[in-house]
């Protein structure tokens, strides 16, 4: 094991310690009305998240757990596939309408990319925070997310960040070298990745108009939104922020993880294919990215 990686074990201890206490204080704890309503923003702040009938039986508690935030969205959307019988939502799912939780049906087919696209289409103007669907969230999510964004209202807050790395000619090295949960930056680098399901926020107009082709989309990334955001955010010259937090991987909800996206992505090395069509697609942003890295 090298130093990185034994250090990074290291820094994981706290973290779960913290992802059980985190655990069980989502719950045991009373459901809450969960939507702002002490204050008239300015800028609304929208928690966006994106699930799919598979999902439907275990996304109670992520749900729950973004009820509980010390500092209150707006507006909790959950974005479901196309309105039709088998995307009917649960008897469970409706009762969280009561806390403030909504649901949009969609008939576009952008998988993962939900969580972003829709909201960003039809609220430009707010301030937008990413979630999973089969995450546990601390209740400080937003309030740390939303305490960075005022130090840094022009890059993307991030709670769970990679730090992309180079070899010694200046090329993308492969996804499985870049460094994992990355601590040590704490200033915006163009060098962090952020990884949207542990919380992501986004100020309102920061992505160019080409993060919405869906012809793109399908064809370059499909199963790597994390991927074709951070090449967006490079092509706009917007920079990363790591929130700085003690559980950069909140606890997972673990009867929904037989079918993870990362499964595909990391352990079969399917990001480093995403990675190259986005190179031969982007050249000039990526060698951005290697001219801010010298």
């Amino acid at each position: 094991m090298n130093l990185y990686k034994l250090q990074q074990s290291i820094e994981h201890i706290p973290d779960m310690v913290s992802g059980m206490f985190v655990r069980q204080k989502v719950k045991f704890s009373p459901y809450k009305f969960g939507i702002n309503t002490a204050e008239n923003r300015t800028k609304k702040i929208i928690l966006s998240l994106k699930t799919y009938n598979k999902r439907y039986k275990t996304i109670g508690i992520t749900l729950k757990s973004l009820l509980l935030q010390t500092v209150k969205p707006d507006r909790i959307i959950v974005w479901l596939d196309k309105d039709i019988p088998e995307n009917k939502i649960t008897e469970e799912m409706r009762t969280f309408e009561q806390y403030g939780i909504e649901y949009k049906h969609r008939n576009l087919d952008l998988r993962s990319y939900g969580k972003y696209f829709y909201v960003m289409k039809e609220f430009p103007d707010d301030i937008i925070i990413t979630v999973d669907d089969d995450i546990i969230y601390p209740h400080d999510l937003i309030e740390s997310l939303m305490k960075t964004h005022e130090k840094y209202p022009h890059s993307v807050c991030a709670r769970r960040v990679h730090l992309i790395t180079l070899d010694s000619n200046g090329r993308l090295r492969k996804y499985s070298d870049w460094k994992y949960e990355y601590r040590r930056i704490r200033t915006p680098s163009y060098l962090l990745c952020a990884t949207g399901g542990a919380g992501t926020l986004y100020p309102p107009h920061i992505l160019p108009e080409e993060t919405f082709i869906v012809d793109n989309i399908k064809k370059y990334c499909l199963n790597a939104d994390d991927l074709w955001l951070k090449a967006m955010e490079l092509k706009n010259h917007v920079t990363v922020i790591w929130v700085k937090n003690h559980l950069m991987l909140p606890p997972l909800v673990k009867s929904a993880q037989k079918d993870a996206l990362s499964i595909k992505n990391v352990v079969h090395c399917e990001n480093d294919l995403y990675i190259q069509k986005l190179e031969q697609l982007y050249p000039n942003v990526f060698q951005f990215l290697v001219n801010c890295s010298q």
